[in-house]
Formats: structure tokens, C-alpha cells, sequence
């Protein structure tokens, strides 16, 4: 029997403990290669395959950094994984996981990039004038796509439509958040700012303190929204996941899990916003 990569374990505590059976490489009729696991939800079988990167050193030097590429290379590996499972009405989604120093970007941006085009500014130009209109401009993606190809004639072909989305598997130190409200809290009882070494020693005084659970695994689950088949709408279901869709004539976050949404209340409450420079979660 194979042992299981690391990310493979993690991905196996995460369905264990949110109460799915695990069948590792099943092996259904008509297909030769399996995917990692199988579970079952909502009255489908969904098929998932875990990708991880080979841990490194952190790159020295200096130099361009593509953050689509990484994933875009786990996308060609996870096009041939599920290639055998295409039109058997399965969603299928491809996990990734990385736990090592290099960087490799999981946040919204890379992730729908990699699938929809490289991710950049349209400016409308009018060819009369030779100028462009700046206050048109709009945020968009362009080429480069793994699952939208826009051809050099302007037109946009679907493909790798089997894989129904990216779900990055990663941790959540909520003992870390608990710390930053409580340092929040602290400033505004003094009425200042804390100083950069004050701010330092106070949270870690109060993650010292603080001797509750604080790691969390979670999935952050990204749907291709072009997919043959689209995963039930109520995956996940983790407390601390996140799933990002389409919504109406956008792509914004279309579940939360319910102690995440608390945290987040309680962080602005006090002041602290999310990250969220694409407004997805507004």
C-alpha cells in the first residue's frame, strides 16, 4: 500500500472529522486510473484528487514571480487524473495543499487567475482618437486561462469543463484572530495606537494565554463556473470553510462557515477588515 502524502492526511482529518466515510482510490467501472477519494453528498458521488508541492527552500534573489503558473500546473495534472470521469455526472475537484516555504499564492485571486486568465485592467479604446477612456476601466481576466481560452481572434473557447472546482486545503490559527480582536479591544480602551514592539508583546501575551483549540483545517472551495457539473450548493460544510461562485451577474463568496462569520463579525466590530481586495465577500 502507498503512504499517504502529507497532504493526503490532512485532507483525510478534514472528512474525518466533518463525518464523511473515506474510500481511498476507488476504483469504479470503466475507469483505470483512480482519483484519491470518493465521498458521498447530497445524493452524489463526488470524486476528489489531492495535489501538493514538493517542499523547498524559499527562493533567493530576485526576479519576476507568475502566481498563476504553480496552479496552472496542478490544473494539467488534475485534467488527466479526472480525464476517465468525464460525463459520468460527478463533480469532480481538484485539492491542493501546500505546506512548505516557497511561495505558491491560494488566495482568490491566483486561484480563479489560473483558471479564468491572468488577472488585469480593461481600458475601452477608441481607435478615432488614439486614446483611452481611464474612467471606463474595469477589472478583468485575460489570457492564460485553464479553464477559458481566449483564441488571438477574440473568441473564447471552455475547456477542462470536468473539473468542478479548485479547493485549496489549508489552517486556520483562530487563536491568532481571537489574539488580534482582544489587541484591537486594548487600543481603543487606551485610546491609541499601540507602537510596533508594544503590539508584538501584547499579542503574544495574549496567544500565550489564550489555551483553547486555535488550528483549524478548512477547505476555501472555488468553483468553475463553466464546469460540466457543478458540486452541491451546500458543500462544504465546515465551520471554518469558504466556497466562492458566481452570484448573480458576479463572482463573490456564496457560503461562510458559521464560527468564520462569527469571527469576522467580532474582527469588525473592532475595526478589522478582511483582506478583500476584489470585494468577494461583500
Amino acid at each position: 500500500m502507498v503512504a499517504r502524502t502529507v497532504s493526503e492526511r490532512a485532507f483525510e482529518e478534514y472528512l474525518t472529522k466533518r463525518g464523511f466515510p473515506i474510500r481511498y482510490e476507488e476504483l469504479p467501472a470503466g475507469t483505470t486510473k483512480p482519483v484519491d477519494y470518493t465521498i458521498e453528498f447530497a445524493r452524489q458521488t463526488i470524486r476528489l484528487d489531492v495535489k501538493e508541492w514538493e517542499p523547498k527552500g524559499p527562493q533567493r534573489g530576485s526576479g519576476c514571480f507568475d502566481p498563476y503558473e504553480p496552479i496552472r500546473e496542478k490544473i494539467e495534472e488534475g485534467r488527466a487524473k479526472f480525464k476517465q470521469y468525464k460525463g459520468r455526472d460527478e463533480p469532480c475537484v481538484l485539492v491542493v495543499c501546500h505546506y512548505g516555504s516557497q511561495l505558491i499564492m491560494l488566495d482568490a485571486m491566483a486561484i480563479f487567475g489560473a483558471m479564468r486568465g491572468d488577472f488585469g485592467i480593461a481600458i475601452p479604446f477608441n481607435v478615432q482618437t488614439g486614446a483611452g477612456d481611464i474612467s471606463t476601466a474595469k477589472s478583468t481576466f485575460l489570457s492564460g486561462g485553464k479553464m477559458i481560452h481566449h483564441t488571438p481572434k477574440g473568441d473564447v473557447r471552455f475547456q477542462n469543463t470536468t473539473i468542478s472546482a479548485i479547493a485549496v486545503l489549508s489552517a486556520i490559527d483562530v487563536r491568532a484572530r481571537r489574539a488580534g480582536i482582544e489587541l484591537s479591544k486594548m487600543q481603543a480602551a487606551a485610546g491609541r495606537s499601540f507602537g510596533l514592539e508594544e503590539s508584538f508583546n501584547t499579542l503574544r501575551e495574549l496567544y500565550a494565554r489564550d489555551q483553547r483549540v486555535h488550528i483549524e483545517h478548512r477547505l476555501v472551495v472555488y468553483d468553475n463556473v463553466d464546469a460540466a457539473v457543478s458540486l452541491p450548493p451546500e458543500f462544504p460544510t465546515g465551520p471554518f470553510d469558504e466556497r466562492f461562485g458566481k452570484s448573480g451577474d458576479r463572482l463573490r463568496r456564496i457560503y461562510v462557515g458559521v464560527d468564520l462569520a462569527a469571527i469576522e463579525r467580532e474582527e469588525a466590530s473592532v475595526g478589522v477588515r478582511a483582506n478583500d481586495p476584489f470585494g468577494l465577500r461583500t
